[in-house]
C-alpha cells in the first residue's frame, strides 16, 4: 500500500518531470491492491489527447485536462495491456465522461466489456 505522501513514487518519479508532477497532485490518495484482479480503464477519452504530444503543463493554458505526449506514448502500450488482459480472461471495464466533446478513444471496450459511463468528477 502506498500512501497519500508515497502516491507519486511508486510508479510515476522515475518519469514524470517534477511540473508535471505538481499538475497532478490534487489526484494524490491512499492505495491497494485487493485479491481479485481486474483492469480499469480510467478516463480514455479524446480530450487527454488534444494540443498534440506537448508536456501537460505548457498545454494546460489551452488545453486543460490534456496529458500531451504522455497520453500519445501511452496509446500502444495500453493496446498492448488490454490485449494481455483479454488473453489471460481478466476482466477489463472501462469508466469514461460523458462530457460533451470529450469523445470516446479508440483504445476502448471489446465486445462484452462493460463501459460505465460519468456525469462528475468522482467514480468511487
Amino acid at each position: 500500500m502506498a500512501n497519500r505522501e508515497q502516491f507519486e513514487d511508486h510508479c510515476w518519479k522515475d518519469v514524470i518531470p517534477s511540473e508535471d508532477l505538481a499538475t497532478y497532485s490534487t489526484y494524490a490518495r491512499d492505495t491497494r491492491i485487493g485479491s481479485s484482479p481486474a483492469l480499469l480503464a480510467v478516463d480514455l477519452y479524446n480530450l487527454v489527447y488534444k494540443g498534440g504530444a506537448g508536456l501537460p503543463h505548457e498545454l494546460e493554458p489551452d488545453y486543460p485536462n490534456s496529458c500531451g505526449v504522455y497520453a500519445h506514448n501511452a496509446i500502444e502500450p495500453t493496446k498492448a495491456l488490454f490485449a494481455a488482459a483479454r488473453a489471460a480472461d481478466v476482466p477489463l471495464s472501462r469508466i469514461g465522461s460523458v462530457t460533451p466533446g470529450s469523445g470516446v478513444c479508440v483504445i476502448g471496450p471489446d465486445g462484452g466489456e462493460m463501459m460505465l459511463e460519468r456525469g462528475g468528477y468522482r467514480h468511487f
